[in-house]
C-alpha cells in the first residue's frame, strides 16, 4: 500500500477546510433566501388582495347608494314605458358596471328593461319575477 505524500494530505485538508464551511454557508443562505422570498411573496399577495377587497367594498357601497337613489325616484313605476326606459338609460350611463336594469311592478312583472351592449342600450324581453327569490325577499 502506497503512502500519501504530505503535500497531498495538506492539499486535501486545505480543500476540505474551505469547501466544507463554504458549502454549509451556501446551503444556509439558500434556505434562508427561499424562506425570505416565500414570506415576501406572501406579504405582497396579502397586500394586493386587501387592496382589491377594499376597492370591491367601495364599489359595492357605491352601487348600493346608486340603487337606493334610483329606487326612490318618485312615480317611476307610474310612468310610461318610454319614460321608464329613459330613466333606466340614465342609470346605466351613470353606473357603467351595470349590464342590465329593469323595473318590476308590485305583481312581480317587469314593466321596463334595458340591456347594455357596449355603448348602446337595447330593450330586453320582459319577464315575470314573481317567483324569484330576489323578488320575494324584497316584497
Amino acid at each position: 500500500m502506497k503512502r500519501k505524500s504530505l503535500a497531498f494530505k495538506f492539499t486535501t485538508f486545505a480543500v476540505l477546510a474551505v469547501v466544507g464551511p463554504a458549502m454549509a454557508i451556501a446551503i444556509s443562505l439558500i434556505l434562508t433566501g427561499r424562506r425570505a422570498l416565500t414570506e415576501s411573496i406572501y406579504v405582497q399577495q396579502s397586500q394586493t388582495a386587501q387592496r382589491i377587497a377594499n376597492r370591491v367594498s367601495i364599489q359595492l357601497d357605491n352601487v348600493r347608494s346608486v340603487l337606493s337613489i334610483a329606487s326612490k325616484e318618485p312615480g317611476l313605476s307610474d310612468l310610461r314605458q318610454a319614460r321608464q326606459e329613459e330613466s333606466l338609460r340614465r342609470l346605466l350611463r351613470w353606473q357603467p358596471t351595470f349590464k342590465e336594469a329593469f323595473i318590476v311592478d308590485a305583481a312581480g312583472m317587469e314593466s321596463a328593461k334595458l340591456v347594455s351592449q357596449g355603448n348602446k342600450f337595447v330593450p330586453g324581453k320582459l319577464l315575470s319575477r314573481r317567483n324569484r327569490p330576489e323578488f320575494l325577499s324584497a316584497l
